[in-house]
């Protein structure tokens, strides 16, 4: 479903928690129409193209990864891919906030305060991408029975890839400054 143009109706389909949408049609995606979109691609190409799951592979870009971890959960003996990915969003939230902490709230601190924040910085950081990552992903799982998917877990990839139950290999670049290395190495260490 992706990001569809708002005034496409979507009034038939429901939040990730369960409840209908909007009366006036409007549709918001969520990490839920994530997982239906890639379940809906991999129907396709097993019903329409005849493809048995062994023979298709799910290949997921940054965001994408999620999807395609959520069908190798999903889908036994399916080839699951990714690409520059990461291992959870509080990880991301986490990475980013780092930086920002240091540029504005360090770098604006009062001298005589700011070796107590560096020292504080990892908690302070770590707590605030939590609260954002809460405060921004529902997890209701009941939706997701419903339709046959990978349970919402605020796009925890590191979670998923130790449940994958077929094939996994992951890309990612030593300099990227959105995705570190190490996150694609957390995903591989924790398929494998």
């Amino acid at each position: 479903w992706g990001y569809p143009d708002p005034s496409e109706g979507y009034a038939e389909f429901e939040h990730a928690d369960g409840t209908p949408a909007p009366p006036d049609g409007r549709y918001c995606p969520s990490e839920l129409t994530l997982y239906l979109d890639a379940v809906a691609a991999l129907q396709h190409v097993q019903q329409v193209r005849r493809a048995p799951t062994e023979r298709i592979l799910a290949h997921g870009v940054s965001l994408g990864g999620a999807a395609a971890c959520a069908l190798g959960i999903q889908h036994e003996g399916l080839k699951v891919t990714v690409d520059q990915t990461f291992v959870s969003m509080t990880e991301v939230a986490s990475h980013v906030g780092k930086g920002l902490f240091d540029q504005v709230v360090l770098q604006r601190a009062p001298r005589w305060f700011r070796s107590p924040l560096r020292c504080a910085t990892p908690c302070i950081v770590r707590f605030f991408a939590w609260l954002a990552v809460k405060g921004c992903f529902n997890s209701s799982s009941a939706a997701a029975a419903a339709y046959g998917c990978c349970a919402p877990d605020q796009l925890n990839n590191l979670h998923k890839a130790a449940r994958i139950r077929g094939e996994f290999f992951v890309f990612f670049a030593e300099h990227d400054e959105m995705m570190p290395a190490h996150f694609g190495r957390r995903l591989v260490h924790a398929r494998y």
